[in-house]
């Protein structure tokens, strides 16, 4: 028998299906049918080829187009930092993973790229990775956090 708090396990992405839509979220993570959509695909394959050219420097060619000076930036970054994930606990006492896209540890800066090209987004993610970081030891070096969380909705920055 599949116990609640095993299925709630996991990440910001299991948390939002299960608010958008518990069937869906049953079907997925209870039945553990697997499903995919071209966003999800399209999604899917920027991620990767983004955190290949962080850290390698390979421009992939379905990325080569998103790679604005902001994303420049970044090149060369430690491998360890590029989605990077973090154990945490919840108040209620649920263990999740956070996997953030890229974490900035010279300045404390959290990226989660988007390939929505609605410019809007959970900002709770960012924030459930700021709980990890800190329940993980990373101390951020701004008093206000949303110098620090940003969505980067591949060809331009959203800054909190």
């Amino acid at each position: 028998m599949i116990e609640l708090i095993d299925v709630m396990k996991g990440s910001y992405s299991r948390l939002q299906l299960f608010e958008k839509c518990q069937k869906a979220f049953y079907y997925k993570y209870v039945k553990g049918i697997e499903y995919t959509t071209p966003a999800m695909e399209f999604g899917r394959i920027i991620h990767e080829e983004l955190a290949k050219f962080l850290t390698t420097g390979v421009e992939g060619e379905n990325v080569k187009q998103f790679l604005t000076q902001k994303v420049k930036h970044y090149a060369g970054v430690h491998p360890e930092y590029v989605e990077f994930e973090l154990k945490f606990t919840s108040p209620a006492g649920t263990e999740y993973t956070a996997v953030i896209d890229l974490f900035d540890n010279r300045t404390s800066k959290v990226l989660d790229w988007k390939t929505s090209w609605q410019k809007s987004s959970d900002v709770k993610q960012l924030y459930l990775y700021a709980n990890a970081l800190k329940q993980n030891g990373y101390e951020t070096r701004y008093r206000d956090l949303s110098r620090i969380l940003c969505f980067h909705f591949i060809a331009y920055i959203v800054e909190l």
